[in-house]
């Protein structure tokens, strides 16, 4: 779970908004949220089933991907509850680097 803080202050140009987010909100200095200081934490959860297929297919976009016969997306997506956002794009990532040099060896040794 990732908590986001903002909070809005005025200046002479205009507005000036702060984004903080942190995995360990009681990390946090307390006096940093101090009402007044950052004014609103939203917690922001795992991602659910379709929203890990849709990171999924984001990630994977343009990249060569070698699934086991029969795999897709949806199958790594189910098996990847828990996951956040950051774990599925470096599993995304492994995965491309492996279908690229599963190709090279095939191509280079004829396997």
């Amino acid at each position: 779970t990732t908590t986001t803080t903002t909070t809005t202050t005025t200046t002479t140009k205009g507005y000036v908004i702060v984004v903080g987010a942190t995995n360990r909100p009681n990390a946090i200095d307390p006096a940093l949220r101090r009402p007044g200081r950052l004014d609103r934490e939203v917690a922001v959860g795992l991602p659910d089933l379709n929203q890990r297929i849709a990171m999924l297919r984001h990630f994977s976009r343009q990249l060569p991907l070698a699934f086991s016969t029969g795999q897709s997306l949806e199958d790594v997506a189910q098996m990847c509850h828990g996951y956040s956002g950051a774990d599925l794009a470096a599993l995304v990532r492994e995965a491309s680097m492996d279908a690229v040099t599963a190709q090279f060896h095939a191509s280079r040794f004829g396997v």
